[in-house]
């Protein structure tokens, strides 16, 4: 690993000789290619995608947490048997902590918890519950319920949980609930 550090940054300031400036990141491939090419396509065509493929009608919420995002992509997760789903990942490009995550999967193929993974229960609309776990994922918090058939997972990525609280998840949820 180091060595390949070091061989990095030799290579990227090796471009800039004799005065020449020229940008390391010439060859960057952009984030959305990069996404393209591992299954992410726009957030409507995985929906539909899915819809498809379960033969069933799937909602999404229509809020968003209050932070900036620069792409709204999503897949359709279909070749992995009880682990189906839909995803819709929203990603800053700039902020790389600006990320949340929407994932709805069959609620017969839901993702069971038990009590000491839970860190609160939550009534929401619809006297429907939601669980907040925090240590599912290193990376995200969850708010987790249950609507039409349909196992929901809302996150956001860990350390942006003082702008993003349960409260604002719970406000998402229940702009379809």
């Amino acid at each position: 690993m180091i060595r390949w550090l070091c061989l990095s940054i030799c290579f990227i300031f090796g471009f800039n000789t004799f005065g020449n400036v020229v940008a390391a990141n010439a060859g960057r491939i952009p984030l959305e290619e990069a996404l393209f090419d591992i299954g992410y396509r726009p957030v409507e065509e995985a929906l539909k995608t899915c819809e498809s493929y379960f033969n069933k009608k799937i909602k999404i919420p229509y809020k968003l947490p209050p932070i900036a995002f620069t792409h709204q992509l999503g897949r359709c997760n279909h070749t992995i048997g009880i682990n189906n789903e839909l995803e819709v990942e929203l990603i800053n490009e700039n902020i790389p902590k600006n990320h949340y995550v929407i994932r709805v999967r069959p609620s017969e193929h839901r993702i069971n918890f038990t009590q000491e993974r839970i860190d609160k229960k939550y009534k929401i609309s619809n006297d429907t519950y939601a669980l907040y776990v925090t240590n599912r994922a290193q990376v995200c918090n969850y708010l987790i319920f249950e609507k039409d058939g349909w196992q929901y997972m809302l996150g956001i990525d860990k350390r942006i949980s003082d702008k993003v609280p349960p409260k604002v998840l719970i406000e998402i949820a229940d702009s379809f609930l």
